[in-house]
């Protein structure tokens, strides 16, 4: 298995940036950030908002009649996150799956202590803000049937791009290694939802089951599918933006992850439907998907308690929920 370069280019000008200055930067910085992008900026160019309190912000600019989206990659020197929105980006725009127009990227340290993404803005509401239930739920149909398409996007390896534009797993193993260390570690941290022996069982059922780890036919996969992350625009389009880490691997990972409860009803339910409306799931795609589902929302219930969500005891009590469902 190919070891990540994960490092960017220049570490030793590559620090963390502290949330509560990268507006400040940002603003500083404007000029050299669409200099560098081959666009001229005038003199009120301005930020209209930030999608995000968390260390990866998107920045909603301004520059004379065009609007763009900006997205800082803070949260550490690594740059799987950049690669993996970088390559999802080139792959679902030449396959015709909907994504924001990229401008420009840069990781090399020069402008801001961290990589970034240029893109034009995309005008529109995200789903989760629509008015009414009945309209989220008809367009959360029509990103089930685009997952679907994207799910049909052949790629060579499983996660996200390394610094040599291969992928960082060679096979599945390490997409379940992935979110297995990512529960060991939420519940070191303090979000211990589930005993030792819980954790073992559920462990053995998803990550380290044959049928999750055996898998060999990668897709293009978003990573985060949410209603946060799709926007609407005034001519009923979608538009994906903000995709996770992993994004090559099984397509019942992205489905699994769709079906977490602390996504909204009507968002599950109709990117369910539009999934299976005209291609039901197979034997094989059933099993994988509740496996997948589980490991998912064991992720989301350790997350929820190590911030003391409200929900965390209800996301507790769907876990083992999709348990017993991959019990039988």
């Amino acid at each position: 298995m190919k070891t990540l370069e994960s490092k960017i280019e220049n570490p030793k000008s590559a620090v963390d940036l502290n949330a509560d200055k990268i507006s400040e930067i940002v603003q500083e910085k404007l000029g050299n950030i669409f200099n560098a992008s081959g666009i001229s900026s005038c003199e009120n160019t301005r930020i209209e908002g930030v999608k995000g309190n968390g260390p990866d912000p998107v920045f909603h600019i301004q520059n004379r009649d065009t609007a763009y989206a900006l997205k800082i990659f803070s949260h550490s020197t690594n740059q799987n996150h950049f690669r993996a929105n970088l390559k999802f980006n080139q792959l679902a725009s030449e396959n015709e799956i909907p994504v924001a127009p990229l401008v420009h990227s840069d990781a090399d340290s020069k402008i801001l202590p961290a990589p970034w993404i240029l893109w034009k803005w995309v005008p529109g509401q995200l789903l989760f803000r629509m008015e009414t239930n009945k309209e989220r739920s008809a367009t959360a149909e029509k990103v089930g049937k685009a997952l679907r398409n994207m799910h049909a996007i052949e790629v060579s390896g499983f996660g996200w791009p390394t610094a040599d534009d291969e992928w960082a797993f060679e096979n599945a193993s390490g997409a379940c290694d992935f979110f297995a260390k990512r529960i060991r570690n939420l519940t070191e941290k303090g979000g211990r939802a589930f005993s030792d022996e819980e954790l073992r069982e559920i462990f053995s059922l998803t990550a380290e089951s044959e049928e999750l780890r055996s898998f060999e036919n990668p897709r293009l996969l978003h990573g985060d599918i949410t209603g946060g992350n799709v926007v609407v625009s005034n001519v009923d389009s979608l538009t994906f933006v903000d995709p996770g880490e992993i994004v090559a691997g099984d397509s019942m990972a992205d489905l699994g992850y769709s079906q977490t409860t602390m996504l909204r009803s009507t968002f599950r339910d109709g990117v369910w439907n539009g999934y299976t409306e005209n291609n039901p799931l197979s034997l094989g795609e059933e099993i994988r998907f509740k496996k997948w589902r589980l490991l998912r929302q064991c992720v989301v219930a350790c997350n929820a308690v190590l911030n003391k969500n409200k929900n965390a005891q209800k996301y507790i009590e769907d876990v083992l929920t999709f348990l017993e469902e991959v019990r039988k």
